[in-house]
């Protein structure tokens, strides 16, 4: 079997290993209630131009639920940015460059994921997961799970704590399995779950044990161990009251499951918060392929079809206030529970946050950690709140809006369930081990289609705004150190060839912008009201020259660096922020310009079941993505004219390739090595060509396959 790697439009920069805190408490940040003299204050103009076709949606649904398509518009009808964009690319882009905290519960739920373990194949990611879930379940040399339970889910939120609870059933009429399962086609049930719905529940039944050596007097079927029929138990001798169940439309699904009435003296398995919010996030990570599309309505039969999937949706979802479902569990610290599933979904051993770094773990401990994002933009934390101080303008069109073509895609993504693209080196969350890989970031290339197809549910339309579109706005600040000013323009300019992700299709390459600071333009009270002035004239601050915006990012390269104010807040002193290799991995993915499609795509459905390999880390997936000669001819090119040449920076060297950057785009080029000694040991005459050495300027020539370096013989 072919090794299979998992790929992905996105991949991840790793965290920091250190954090960096700003301030040591709260009442150390700049007061916002007064203005500071001896602090920053003032406005920055921004440009952002689109470099692909960029969607900014203005959240309205059509008929279908899709995306309407229409680009978000201020009350005068012109095409925006919203200011909130622009603050949460900053925010993330600030959690990056500023070595800030992760944060469980507020970067991510921190929770217990779901997963199910059958079938996959011998070498995949996922076959180690396959004995754990078999030993949990009690399936021992494949016998049907010993372990799982039947029972009915009530929500009652006047029972307090998570409102949700399951009282067992009664015990099952068979002996050999703690779940009474039936096929549909036996003659005892063949005609009740004719028409019951899939997934459904079937209520107003009654049933009863049956002797194996045939009929029992007073009984309508024969055969078996179980009598089934609807209607009231009255009618039948000995009968009891229950409901059947029947799951979806799963491959080779031919069960339905008889569930007995609650047991009276079984008590309540209260479920904790935790229980509720783990299933809660699994059923909204799956909604839109909850049951498929296998039994649906014809496409034709648009307002049945649409009322299938409600159906469908409701009947995993929590039950409501004073309802109560039908559920299979699982026992254990969190309780794991389905509607349908006899082979349900249980919970991983380990919460999403015992995957980020020690470092990140221990600050977050602390009572409180003012790292650059919560001290520059704010934050709540339980009784503790600060607010910002930068805000954010919403950037508006220049110009009438120019559209580039209509389309209907699809934006699904793996989820967190699918660890092989999450993970370091592919370990699921049962293993004590497991690390995430960091902060998700998309690549960036040009548009690729990729429709809907079959599943409706998924869709969504995008009529973006046509590549050059310009928007334009303003950054207030206020109070700010010159190296929080410092690290705000960083985040917003980020470095030569570097460009900023914003709106809707990312990993189908929309919404590529290349922002620019146009001005910089510093504020006093005086400037502000006029008033302040004695003779009353208005002063407008002029523009700051444009070296002043590096003046300031490198500020905050001198405060990281300086040992003394470091050592007060006990961080770790960091002598140049550009050579960490979190800002490294950021600056690549945010600056090259894939060639090559298929190792930054979606997989295929197929794929996912079988992968044996993880997602490679950027440096390995840039290489790949960068094999292939750009469009047209890069920057700096060696010979005037000729695109076979081009000049670039070594950044990194192995064993006959190296990476090379080239007029802003990584690539991969090949070099030829020194000769090798004869045979007998001894060496051959000459020493033959060097390789290249990180940082130096090279001549790369494309011989028709690929890229190589041209080097002196």
């Amino acid at each position: 079997m072919r090794d299979k790697q998992v790929h992905a439009p996105y991949n991840f920069v790793s965290f920091p290993n250190k954090v960096i805190r700003r301030y040591a408490r709260l009442e150390d940040v700049p007061r916002q209630d007064r203005w500071d003299e001896n602090l920053l204050s003032g406005e920055i103009t921004v440009t952002m131009t689109a470099q692909t076709p960029v969607f900014v949606s203005d959240g309205a649904r059509d008929s279908r639920g899709w995306n309407d398509g229409h680009f978000l518009r201020d009350a005068e009808g012109r095409c925006i940015i919203p200011g909130s964009s622009l603050r949460g690319l900053v925010r993330e882009n600030m959690q990056i460059l500023g070595c800030g905290l992760t944060r469980p519960g507020e970067d991510f739920q921190d929770v217990n994921l779901y997963y199910r373990a059958l079938a996959d194949a011998r070498g995949a990611l996922k076959s180690g997961l396959k004995g754990q879930y078999r030993n949990m379940l009690g399936i021992h040399n494949n016998s049907q799970p010993t372990e799982i339970r039947t029972g009915y889910l009530h929500c009652d939120p006047a029972a307090g704590g998570s409102g949700y609870y399951i009282v067992p059933t009664l015990p099952h009429p068979t002996s050999d399995h703690a779940v009474c399962r039936l096929r549909r086609d036996d003659p005892r049930v063949a005609e009740l779950v004719r028409n019951m719905p899939r997934p459904g529940v079937l209520e107003g039944i009654c049933y009863w044990g049956e002797e194996a050596a045939g009929r029992r007097e007073g009984t309508p079927v024969q055969g078996g161990r179980v009598g089934i029929a609807l209607g009231d138990p009255e009618q039948h001798p000995g009968a009891l009251a229950g409901r059947l169940v029947s799951p979806g439309y799963m491959q080779k699904q031919n069960r339905v499951y008889l569930f007995p009435e609650e047991d009276p003296a079984a008590g309540r398995i209260v479920l904790s918060q935790e229980s509720v919010l783990v299933y809660q996030e699994d059923y909204e990570a799956r909604l839109n392929s909850l049951g498929g599309t296998a039994g649906l309505p014809p496409k034709g039969e648009k307002g049945a079809r649409e009322a299938e999937i409600k159906r469908r949706k409701a009947f995993w979802a929590l039950p409501k206030a004073g309802e109560c479902k039908p559920v299979f569990y699982l026992e254990g610290d969190v309780v794991s529970f389905s509607p349908s599933s006899y082979y349900l979904r249980v919970a991983y051993r380990h919460k999403l946050s015992h995957g980020i770094p020690r470092s990140h773990q221990t600050r977050n401990q602390e009572e409180l950690f003012l790292d650059y994002p919560y001290a520059v933009l704010g934050f709540t934390q339980g009784k503790a709140a600060l607010r910002s101080r930068v805000s954010f303008g919403d950037l508006g069109l220049e110009g009438a809006p120019s559209y580039a073509p209509e389309a209907s895609v699809v934006l699904g993504e793996p989820k967190l369930s699918f660890f092989g693209a999450y993970t370091k080196e592919g370990m699921d969350y049962n293993q004590e081990q497991f690390q995430f890989r960091g902060y998700k970031q998309y690549w960036l290339h040009d548009i690729t289609s990729q429709p809907p197809g079959d599943n409706t549910q998924v869709g969504t339309t995008l009529r973006p705004l046509a590549a050059g579109s310009r928007f334009t706005g303003a950054i207030r600040y206020r109070n700010l150190h010159p190296d929080e000013l410092g690290l705000l323009l960083w985040c917003l300019g980020l470095e030569k060839g570097c460009y900023q992700p914003m709106g809707m299709g990312k990993p189908l390459g929309y919404g590529r912008m290349a922002l620019t600071i146009d001005a910089l333009r510093p504020f006093r009270p005086r400037d502000l009201y006029p008033s302040l002035i004695p003779d009353g004239a208005f002063f407008t601050a002029p523009a700051q020259p444009a070296g002043r915006v590096a003046e300031l990012i490198q500020s905050y390269q001198a405060w990281l660096g300086d040992k003394q104010a470091q050592e007060a807040l006990k961080n770790q002193t960091v002598p140049d922020i550009r050579a960490l290799p979190h800002i490294r991995e950021f600056f690549t993915i945010r600056s090259l310009i894939c060639q090559r499609p298929e190792p930054v795509s979606y997989m295929a459905l197929e794929e996912y079941k079988n992968v044996m390999r993880s997602l490679a880390p950027i440096s390995e997936v840039a290489g790949q993505a960068a094999d292939a000669p750009p469009a047209a001819q890069a920057p700096g090119s060696a010979a005037e004219g000729d695109s076979t040449l081009l000049q670039g920076k070594v950044t990194q060297v192995s064993n006959g390739k190296c990476t090379v950057v080239a007029g802003g785009t990584l690539m991969q080029a090949f070099y030829l090595q020194a000769a090798g000694p004869k045979k007998g040991g001894k060496k051959r005459d000459g020493a033959g060509p060097q390789p290249p050495v990180k940082g130096q300027t090279v001549t790369l020539r494309f011989d028709g396959k690929r890229w190589i370096v041209v080097q002196d013989q």
